[in-house]
């Protein structure tokens, strides 16, 4: 009996301490970083077993106070990017499931000292009860070869559509109902 208890408080304590997560599309992100202060809030989320420093697949969400324009945000956020790298190819796109503008963003080796690609989209949007949220969802590909077009292209028509649709709802456990953005 006393051993029965042992494993039952295990399962419970483990199921009490679940690391929050976002699906989307197939892809299970773990929160790995939480943050909030005066301006709003950062949450960033990896696949199991990878780390900040590390990734292939990274998901990150941004909650702002004083931001309420999607589509300036994201023109801000391109200006940005090809500030600090002119090389970087940028694209506005329209979904197609939603009508909500995404900003898809490829930044190449030749131009980062870290030795890999990445290839990311961003969408933001206000959330009522939440604030101004913006989602941006990075593939990095370590020392790409001749490749990498391909590699993009595979991710790009896996991820478009789920990334446009998903609702970022961040649960307790994998297939737990969401608590919202």
């Amino acid at each position: 009996m006393k051993r029965l208890s042992i494993i039952i408080f295990v399962i419970v304590a483990a199921g009490l301490s679940a690391t929050p997560s976002i699906t989307v599309g197939d892809l299970d992100f773990q929160l790995t970083y939480r943050k909030a202060d005066q301006n709003g809030e950062s949450r960033n989320y990896l696949l199991a077993g990878e780390e900040i420093g590390h990734y292939n697949r990274g998901l990150f969400v941004r909650v702002f106070k004083d931001q309420r324009d999607s589509e300036a945000y994201l023109r801000e956020a391109a200006a940005m990017v090809k500030k600090g790298d002119p090389s970087a190819r940028l694209e506005f796109v329209r979904s197609e499931r939603t009508g909500e503008l995404l900003l898809e963003c490829l930044l190449v080796p030749s131009k980062l000292k870290q030795g890999f690609a990445e290839w990311s989209l961003m969408r933001a949007h206000l959330v009522e009860g939440v604030g101004f949220v913006a989602y941006h969802y990075v593939m990095r590909v370590y020392f790409p070869g001749e490749d990498i077009a391909s590699r993009v292209e595979i991710e790009r028509k896996k991820m478009l559509g789920h990334f446009s649709i998903a609702t970022f709802e961040e649960r307790a456990e994998p297939g737990a109902p969401g608590q919202g953005p």
